[in-house]
């Protein structure tokens, strides 16, 4: 028995060893994707980015800008057909935020991935948009927070943004400079831990460090500031994963509402 567990430990120790030597992992090999269910038809017409906020009983959807800046409806049937949803829609669109905030590029000017919570009387609500007059366009995205005293607004937001990403860094590696006020940061998700305080989890431009996560203060404001220092959830794992520089940014949308 004990010369049994003798080699047992021995054969973990050069796996380890084998393992160390092998250095970091390589990229998984590519395959076809596996659907555990067949993907239902769509419901809800033009919605992207959906954040659901169930409120007094009842459930409200919002999304990024589609013909509104923050479009927002109230879900009252899981079963109706995507027309019956796109004719809904064009009966009674709102607008949850109708006026947006002085820093958004106006050259760029649409709201990203809404995330909601109701804290005390208040709703608040945390977004992605583009920051005006950046020397970085690639990277150039900021969240930002706004409040309201109804479910469906009007949100009323903030005249700076709440959180743009890591701390400003110089040129190098083939970036130009970072942008002054941070190296960016996009796709909000605030939710409530277990230990009953609020988190963000926020992706990061220009870093390698990619998803990271925030504690707030009781009103939803990044305890640190704007630049303050997340802790890394999921990080550039393998050398494909392009992690630092988000150089495919879009054109503006022409669907920009009125």
């Amino acid at each position: 028995m004990i010369h049994r567990i003798g080699r047992a430990l021995l054969a973990v120790v050069v796996l380890g060893l084998i393992a160390a030597a092998c250095g970091p992992p390589t990229a998984p090999p590519l395959g076809r994707p596996a659907l555990r269910q067949t993907p239902a038809a769509p419901r809800v017409f033009d919605n992207s980015d959906p954040a659901v906020l169930v409120d007094g009983g009842a459930v409200y959807l919002f999304g990024s800008t589609n013909n509104r800046w923050v479009p927002v409806r109230r879900i009252t049937s899981f079963g109706a057909t995507l027309a019956q949803s796109q004719q809904q829609w064009a009966q009674s669109p709102r607008d949850a935020m109708p006026a947006l905030p002085a820093w958004v590029d106006p050259a760029e000017r649409q709201i990203w991935a809404p995330t909601l919570i109701k804290l005390g009387s208040k709703y608040v609500m945390w977004f992605a948009a583009a920051h005006a007059g950046a020397r970085d366009e690639a990277n150039d995205q900021c969240i930002g927070r706004a409040e309201a005293t109804t479910v469906t607004g009007p949100y009323i937001p903030a005249s700076a943004p709440m959180y743009c990403g890591l701390p400003p860094e110089g040129a190098g590696g083939g970036l130009p400079a970072s942008n002054p006020w941070g190296r960016g940061a996009l796709d909000p998700q605030v939710l409530r831990g277990a230990d009953g305080n609020l988190y963000l989890v926020v992706a990061l431009s220009r870093t390698g460090a990619n998803i990271g996560g925030l504690r707030l203060d009781s009103l939803g404001r990044v305890i640190g500031g704007a630049n303050a220092t997340p802790s890394t959830l999921a990080s550039q794992a393998y050398p494909w994963h392009d992690g630092t520089d988000e150089r495919w940014a879009a054109a503006p949308s022409s669907r920009t509402p009125p």
